[in-house]
């Protein structure tokens, strides 16, 4: 088994929030990017609201919902070839946390599949709700410390399929889909941004590929060579690392 540890190739968070009234919904807010109010790339201050999920009065007996989502990608580029994956962990490092329902981390499209800034406009069609990459957190720790996942066969099979990983992390209120019908304010987790792209780390375990048996040495067979520098073959285990 080896491992590699890789940082975040880029972060963000998205936030949106919306007051009833004029058909204004829940869903309205939660799925609709014309209720954001504000796209972060690669954020360098701390962020205690960097997830979350609010619902309060406006005053005139309806509601302001709030969703903020943190989104991330991973450059997993540096597998070896033929590499096989067998866990992943991901560790956030957290500035704090006031919450009821815990933090999911889901399948993301955002930053264009990585390949570029995160956009407003991926505020809820990038995510797949349908595939959590994890069991959520239930208790996010105390500022400065790590917040730890096990990344589930579905996030495995993402990395060695695509050798990446995008991801975003709701509130367990979010997640449900399903508007809490009281005013609760409000459930946040933090993450300490300051520390840069080391604020979110994987660390993926895996099987080097197997190495191939020698099937020549410049161009003859190796069943036809006896020796190789004066060594007789039968006492060859290896020549540079591949089975002979």
């Amino acid at each position: 088994m080896a491992t590699l540890i890789v940082n975040t190739g880029g972060r963000g968070t998205i936030k949106a929030s919306g007051a009833s009234g004029r058909g204004t919904t829940y869903d309205n807010v939660r799925e609709n990017s014309s209720f954001v109010t504000s796209t972060t790339n690669n954020p360098t201050s701390d962020d205690s609201n960097a997830i979350l999920y609010n619902k309060v009065s406006d005053g005139r007996g309806g509601s302001i919902w709030s969703f903020n989502r943190t989104y991330a990608h991973f450059d997993l580029s540096s597998l070896p070839a033929g590499a096989t994956v067998t866990d992943v962990e991901l560790a956030i490092t957290s500035s704090g946390a006031d919450f009821d329902d815990g933090v999911y981390i889901l399948s993301s499209s955002a930053f264009s599949n990585g390949t570029s800034t995160l956009a407003s406009s991926e505020y809820y069609t990038s995510i797949n709700y349908a595939v959590p990459y994890a069991t959520k957190i239930t208790s996010w720790p105390a500022s400065g410390n790590s917040a730890l996942y096990t990344l589930n066969s579905d996030a495995v099979d993402d990395i060695q399929d695509n050798n990446r990983l995008i991801i975003a992390f709701v509130d367990g209120y979010d997640y449900d889909d399903t508007d809490t019908g009281f005013l609760i304010a409000a459930s946040r987790a933090g993450f300490e941004f300051s520390t840069g792209a080391d604020v979110m780390q994987l660390k993926v375990t895996y099987t080097p590929a197997t190495t191939g048996d020698i099937a020549s040495i410049d161009n003859v067979s190796f069943t036809n060579i006896s020796k190789f520098d004066n060594v007789l073959k039968a006492s060859i285990s290896q020549i540079n690392g591949i089975n002979a």
